[in-house]
Formats: structure tokens, C-alpha cells, sequence
């Protein structure tokens, strides 16, 4: 029997376009809810660290103590990006956070999670010095690469054995990182203080006038800045180098990027470690040998990690040597592990991660040494590093804990369906949070710049430090600031308004399917106003015979 059809006439009329008013509302309506976001999540940050030094600021008034906040994230932005001198600061400290990101990312994404970092970065670090104290007199373009080289392999070694530990006998890798990071932390110092004997064929590198510091590496292991190459392509245009830390070290971080995103989405042992990341069931089914791929993934992720330790070890970090507590102390590897995670795991993700990290670590130095002379009162560097740290956790725990995650998937589902549908049902709503969004990123964005150009020269001894006081506006970064505070909570108003207005009119809203599919009313209109007509099919008389059977 011939199944009936359904003869349906094709209109050649276009539906109508949309005019520039209703552009303009789909254009607002794409970019509105993600800069909200972005606007909630700045708020977030910055309103806890402004609280708890609020709270903590004893002895002032309210408005003394919400100064004291601005002139804190003012500071911290200017010793961050004020000028050349901060910046190449804070690019010089992404470099090394970058690597040791990449060394925790390609380990989560094969379904481990690497916290040997920091120990890593310790044995790639020492390797480079004893290459670079060993081999001091060879020339720069042997013992550079000789140096970044043996760090790679001392970091590949290190992560090997959690490789085989996890391979051969199935131990956790949260466990025997751990572990071996103190076994290399206390490796380290041994080798620093130790004096005769220490290593076959190298003897000690401990400096003798000096008990708690090893020898400097040989000038080739050093790696140039980048004021002096520019200097030696053009002569002169650089002055007072040394003020200018980054190095070549931040072009390896660019490489390594390229590297790892390469080798995770460009080969087929990047898809192999992704397999053996989702399933390992299902990965071994498909015939891929998941022991192999857990070694090498530990290899790949101490090699990234200690590359970074060489890149600090020949950096002006370490000024070419290590005490016998540098590693110990030294932040880069358990960091990593936040810019691993707040970046997704992945080359762009972990760039900006870690550069808001290099940021914050670079400018709260300059905050916590410059505060007292802005505000009277010394704000320390632990209360904006909580704020931080406190909401990366949370963002953090959204990836790791399953219930967590799904939790904050569902409720942010809720929020958004009925934002927006709340904007399309009250288009004055729209307009209303864009221009909330406008007014707080143009707040903040002036809070920025006069901070870096009224504090910066302050700071950095371009003017005296009376003059530039008398002549000092708080008021106005502090206004700026407020401003910015007072737009991110009525932007949270209006996300509440939106939710309870999509409670009250849920039964007259369409569903939010239909509302993305289709975004104007005219073009619903015109596709249902005239319904083609239907044809009966024809009946023949085979078909008949065979429906009377």
C-alpha cells in the first residue's frame, strides 16, 4: 500500500527582514547575558577582597576603609601592568606558571591529576644548574639548549615514575605526587648544602662563601632578556636593561603552547590521551594500550613542568643560583594547578589564567610595599590572594566534584532559560541590563587607567613621593570603584527580577526552544499566517483491493 502524501505549496514570498531596531535587540540580546557574566565574575572578585579589607581595616571610618580597598586594587593593578618595567615583571613570571599549567592540564585530560608539579619543576631546576655549573665554560649556543634540555628530562624522569607506579601497580598518582615532591624538595636542599662528594663526576656546587647557596651557572645557561637583543638589533633604544626582566623564557611559553595544542588535537596520541581520559573501558576495547598512554602522559607533563624550572633556574628569578629552600617555597607548582583548571585545560584558557595569576602575584608586592604611603595603613597581599584563591576553588570544585557541578549546570539553566525569556517577554529589561553592563564596565575601566596613571609614577619613583601625594585624587578612583559595585548588584536585582517575572508569566512565554529558534515575532507570523492547503491522495485500485483485505 502506497503510503499517502502531502502536497504542500511553496510561498515565494520572502518573510519580511527585520529593521534596525529589531537588529539592534537580537545584537543586545546575543552579547548581554555574556557580559554579564564576565561583569558577575570581576564583581565577585573584587567585592571580597574589598570586604575583607573593610572588616579588617580597624581604627577608620567607613569611607576611609573603602579607600583604602580602591588605593589596594589600584596598587595592585599598577605594580601589575603601571608601566614597561611592571609589565615585563609580570610577563616574566607567566612564562614559568604557563608551563607548569600544561604539565597538570595534559595529565587531567588523560584522567589523572598531577601534583607533582612543584616537584618536577625542583628536579628539572637542579639538573639545569649542575649542567650550567658543570659545563660552565661552553659557549652560549651549546649549554643554553644543553641546559633547557637536561631540565626536560629531569622533569620527564620525575613524572615517569608516577607514570609507572600508575601503570605497573596501580598507584594513585594524588598520592605518590605528594610524596615525591618532598623527596625532590629535600633532594634539592641536600645537593645545595652538601659539600664534598655530593655528585659523581660534578663533586659539590655548594658555594663556598656562601653555605646556603649553590654556584652561579656559567653565562651561556643564562638566559638573555629581551631588552638586550632588542638593544643589540637596535643599539641604544633600551635604557637600563636590567629594569626589564622578561626573557626568552616567555617565547619557550609561547612554544610550548603551540606544542601542546598541536599535540592533543593535531595527533593521534593527543586523541589517545583524550580516550583514555573519558573511559579507559572504552579506550581499551578500542584497542588502545592505556598503560602505555598513562606513562607517556606523565612523561610529556614533567618534561612541561620541568622546563619550567629550567626557565626559572636561567631566569632572573633565581639570579642563576638556588639556596637550599627555593623549591621549597617556591609557589609556581601547586599555582599551576589553579591556572590549569580556572583555564579549562586548555592553550587559550590557561594563557589568561595564568596570566591574571602572574598579575596577582607580580602587583601584590607593589601593593603591600607602596600601601602605607597611599592610605596609612599596610594592606597585605594574603587578603586580595583569598579572594582569588577562595572563588577559583569554587570554580574549581565545579570540575572535579560530579554533584557539585551538576548542581551549579542546573541552577544556572533555570537562571539563563528564564533571563532569557524574561528579555524576550520584557524588552524593556534589555535595555535596561545593557546599559547596567555599559555603565559598570566604563566604571571599571576608568578605575583602571586613573589608578595606573595617578599611582604608577608614585611607585616607581618618577616624581618625589611629597609632590605626588599633595597632588593624589582618591576620591575619584574610589567614586569609580563604588560606582562599579553598586552596578554589579543591580545587575544580580535584575537576574532575580528576570527569575521570578519567568515564574509568574511561565504559562504565556513560549518555550525557551522555540524563543532561540525563532527570534522575531514578524517571521513566526509570517510562516503561520496562511497554511497551505492539503491534497487528498489518489486511491487506485490496487490500493483499494488491498485495504479490503
Amino acid at each position: 500500500m502506497a503510503a499517502p502524501t502531502l502536497e504542500q505549496s511553496v510561498s515565494s514570498e520572502e518573510p519580511p527582514s527585520a529593521g534596525n531596531g529589531e537588529r539592534l535587540r537580537q545584537l543586545a540580546l546575543r552579547f548581554t547575558p555574556s557580559a554579564t557574566a564576565i561583569l558577575l565574575g570581576i564583581l565577585l572578585m573584587t567585592l571580597t577582597g574589598s570586604l575583607l579589607i573593610v572588616a579588617t581595616a580597624s581604627g577608620l571610618s567607613l569611607p576611609a576603609r573603602f579607600a583604602v580597598s580602591s588605593g589596594a586594587y589600584g596598587l595592585l593593578i599598577s605594580g601589575a601592568f603601571g608601566n614597561l618595567s611592571y609589565l615585563a615583571t609580570t610577563l616574566d613570571r607567566l612564562g614559568p606558571l604557563v608551563l607548569a599549567a600544561f604539565s597538570v592540564a595534559i595529565a587531567y585530560r588523560a584522567g589523572l591529576f598531577n601534583i607533582g608539579a612543584a616537584g618536577q619543576i625542583a628536579v628539572g631546576g637542579m639538573i639545569t644548574v649542575i649542567l650550567g655549573i658543570k659545563f660552565a665554560a661552553a659557549p652560549g649556543v651549546i649549554l643554553g639548549p644543553l641546559a633547557l634540555l637536561g631540565g626536560l628530562l629531569g622533569g620527564a624522569i620525575w613524572g615517569g615514575i608516577v607514570g609507572l607506579l600508575k601503570a605497573w601497580r596501580g598507584a594513585h598518582e594524588v598520592v605518590t605526587t605528594i610524596m615525591l615532591n618532598f623527596v625532590a624538595f629535600w633532594l634539592s636542599t641536600y645537593l645545595v648544602d652538601c659539600t664534598r662528594n655530593c655528585i659523581p663526576g660534578v663533586g659539590s656546587i655548594n658555594d663556598p662563601t656562601k653555605s646556603d647557596l649553590t654556584l652561579q651557572v656559567g653565562p651561556g645557561a643564562r638566559l638573555p632578556s629581551l631588552a638586550h637583543l632588542i638593544n643589540l638589533v637596535f643599539p641604544g633604544s633600551v635604557a637600563h636593561e636590567g629594569d626589564y626582566q622578561v626573557t626568552i623564557g616567555l617565547f619557550i611559553a609561547l612554544v610550548g603552547v603551540v606544542v601542546f595544542w598541536f599535540l592533543m588535537q593535531r595527533t593521534t596520541l593527543g586523541y589517545e590521551i583524550r580516550a583514555v581520559g573519558q573511559s579507559q573501558k572504552a579506550a581499551r576495547y578500542a584497542g588502545i594500550n592505556v598503560k602505555r598512554n598513562i606513562v607517556i602522559t606523565m612523561v610529556i607533563a614533567g618534561a612541561f613542568a620541568g622546563i619550567a624550572g629550567a626557565i626559572l633556574v636561567m631566569g632572573p628569578d633565581f639570579q642563576q643560583t638556588v639556596n637550599d629552600q627555593a623549591f621549597k617555597t617556591l609557589p609556581t607548582g601547586f599555582d599551576a594547578i589553579s591556572v590549569a583548571l580556572l583555564g579549562f585545560n586548555g592553550p587559550i584558557g590557561i594563557i589568561f589564567s595564568g596570566l591574571l595569576f602572574a598579575a596577582l602575584n607580580a602587583g601584590s608586592i607593589t601593593m603591600e610595599s607602596a600601601s602605607t604611603l597611599i592610605t596609612n595603613f599596610q594592606v597585605r597581599h594574603e587578603f586580595i590572594q583569598f579572594a582569588f584563591q577562595a572563588l577559583v576553588l569554587f570554580l574549581i570544585a565545579g570540575q572535579i566534584i560530579p554533584q557539585f557541578r551538576i548542581a551549579v549546570v542546573r541552577f544556572l539553566a533555570r537562571l539563563m532559560t528564564g533571563f532569557r525569556s524574561s528579555l524576550q517577554q520584557f524588552p524593556l529589561l534589555l535595555w535596561l541590563l545593557a546599559a547596567v553592563d555599559v555603565v559598570a564596565f566604563v566604571a571599571l575601566l576608568g578605575f583602571v587607567l586613573l589608578s595606573m596613571f595617578s599611582l604608577t609614577p608614585i611607585i616607581s619613583g618618577a616624581v618625589s613621593i611629597g609632590i605626588g601625594l599633595r597632588t593624589l585624587d582618591t576620591t575619584t578612583p574610589a567614586a569609580l570603584l563604588l560606582t562599579f559595585y553598586c552596578m554589579g548588584i543591580v545587575v544580580i536585582l535584575l537576574l532575580l527580577g528576570f527569575r521570578y517575572s519567568s515564574k509568574v508569566g511561565k504559562k504565556d512565554v513560549a518555550p525557551p526552544l522555540l524563543v532561540e529558534a525563532m527570534p522575531t515575532t514578524a517571521v513566526l507570523a509570517a510562516a503561520v499566517a496562511q497554511p497551505p492547503p492539503l491534497t487528498e491522495p489518489e486511491v487506485s485500485d490496487h490500493d483499494a483491493s488491498d485495504s479490503t483485505v
